[in-house]
């Protein structure tokens, strides 16, 4: 019984697409996760920037006054942190979902492969038709039916 519900499950998969909709899921996904970390790199690189401005504006003032130049940037701030932390949380729900995805199509193939191993149960039922003819016996009518 256990080998028809792998059979069954298996052909239900297949017929209902799920193994190409979950990849093409994980694509998207993948790609979200990509545009999530370009995003934070800009974010990164423009508060780089910024920082480096600001820097730049203060060495200004330090040359005007006779001070030694400020050789470090600041790190990136609060407000870079702020500003990536919706990108940060997104890309950490899309990274979930992808191992979840990635675990769903590994059931599947290993689903597949138990399938394979199994023998096809119309195959099975044809070569018992074959090796066992049913019998055909007509039987006489009833003699209740015969009066009438």
């Amino acid at each position: 019984m256990k080998e028809r519900g792998i059979s069954a499950l298996d052909h239900a998969a297949r017929f209902f697409h799920i193994k190409p909709g979950l990849t093409a899921l994980r694509n998207n996904i993948n790609e979200g996760i990509q545009a999530d970390e370009k995003a934070i790199s800009r974010i990164e690189a423009v508060s780089a920037e910024y920082h480096e401005a600001g820097r730049h504006l203060k060495n200004i003032g330090r040359a005007l006054m006779g001070k030694e130049a400020v050789q470090e940037a600041k790190a990136p701030g609060k407000l870079a942190k702020t500003v990536q932390a919706p990108f940060r949380a997104e890309r950490a729900c899309f990274l979930a979902a992808r191992n979840s995805l990635d675990k769903a199509v590994a059931s599947l193939e290993r689903l597949e492969r138990a399938a394979e191993r199994q023998p096809s149960i119309l195959k099975t039922m044809q070569e018992h038709k074959t090796a066992n003819p049913p019998k055909k016996e007509k039987t006489a009518p009833a003699a209740a039916h015969d009066g009438r």
